[in-house]
This record gives C-alpha cells, structure tokens and sequence, in this order.
C-alpha cells in the first residue's frame, strides 16, 4: 500500500513524473513559486534553482510575458 501525499508539491511532483510533464503553482497571496524537478529540468537549470515571478517569466516569449504580467 503506498502512503498517501500530504504535501501539495509531493503530489505535483508524482504526477509530473508520472506523466513526464512539468508543473508549478503560483500563490497570488504569499507570492510564493513552486517548480517542480520536472520543470526544472525542462527548463535546463539546477536542482537547486529557486524561482522568483520574474525569473519564471522571463522563460516565456516576449509576447506572452506581457500577457502574463497583465
């Protein structure tokens, strides 16, 4: 029987791995930004990378970063 995932980022990252896609969440109250390991090695940066909004965005086209910023 496997324990169940209590923790948010626990689960996106079991579903990222288990779907080999990347996921992040934004909080639009603490400003806090998750990635999870299987974005960051979409995104070519280290295990260790903490992204901030503007990093994140800065990922994107400049045509979607003023979309998103909007």
């Amino acid at each position: 029987m496997s324990t169940p995932l209590h923790d948010p980022s626990e689960l996106l990252d079991a579903v990222g791995r288990s779907a080999g896609v990347g996921v992040w969440s934004y909080d639009l109250d603490s400003g806090d930004l998750y990635w999870s390991e299987q974005t960051r090695r979409i995104h070519e940066v280290p295990d260790d990378f903490v992204p901030t909004l503007e990093s994140a965005i800065a990922f994107y086209t400049s045509t979607s970063r003023n979309l998103i910023r909007e």
